[in-house]
């Protein structure tokens, strides 16, 4: 198979009621991997990289996207499954355009510290960026604590707003939106519970699909 446009995978989630999943891969082997699990439960499935890691300031050498775009679409082209390709959480805005460019099917433009009005601007540009190349667009509104550290990090978190949220989603035009409800960043030890109630209330105000990161410390109750 191709890659699979995201509205197109998102929609079918929607209709038949299921959540699909990404699996952030950093090498080929870990690439193939996830894609063998999904093949295995027959499971359409969002591959990609982390935008963040391959453009940190501190690497010795720059990362070549082009390099790891080409190698999601070979990935998914012999996958048996709907594969979409995602350039997750990128902070560079350069890299985000050029990922659109070397056809990933959806990029991450992730800026927390961003003037609220500035980031909108900045992601209502890229939307009308990548849908003109035929991707899609996430965007978080709110910042999720970080458990990385071994404990839950609130200092710098903030949960969703769901009216804020309708109006980010209509002034950007984005196709998927990444909410904070309780979801923790990189949490390496413990579970924890979502605050059901808040995203039940941010999903009958925004039209799009949501996205949840922190799956990995995400209670299964």
């Amino acid at each position: 198979m191709s890659l699979e446009s995201i509205p197109r995978l998102l929609a079918d989630c929607r209709a038949r009621g299921y959540a699909i999943g990404y699996f952030e891969s950093w090498n080929l082997e870990s690439l193939l991997g996830v894609i063998d699990a999904a093949e295995k439960t027959h499971s359409p499935i969002l591959i990609g990289f982390n935008g963040e890691f391959l453009t940190h300031p501190q690497r010795i050498f720059p990362e070549r996207i082009a390099l790891y775009a080409a190698l999601g679409k070979a990935a998914a082209a012999s996958a048996s499954i709907p594969c979409g390709l995602v350039f997750n959480e990128c902070p560079l805005e350069s890299a985000v355009y050029q990922a659109i460019q070397e056809g990933f099917s959806l990029v991450m433009l992730s800026d927390p510290a961003a003037n609220p009005e500035n980031f909108v601007e900045k992601v209502a540009a890229l939307s009308r960026s990548a849908h003109a190349h035929g991707a899609a667009v996430e965007a978080e509104l709110g910042e999720l604590p970080s458990g990385e550290s071994g404990f839950i990090d609130h200092r710098h978190s903030t949960l969703t707003d769901p009216v804020l949220a309708a109006r980010f989603v209509a002034a950007t035009g984005i196709d998927c939106l990444s909410v904070s409800v309780g979801n923790v960043h990189i949490m390496v030890e413990g579970r924890q519970e979502l605050n059901f109630g808040l995203l039940q209330e941010i999903h009958r105000l925004t039209p799009i699909p949501l996205g949840l990161h922190g799956g990995s410390g995400i209670s299964s109750s």
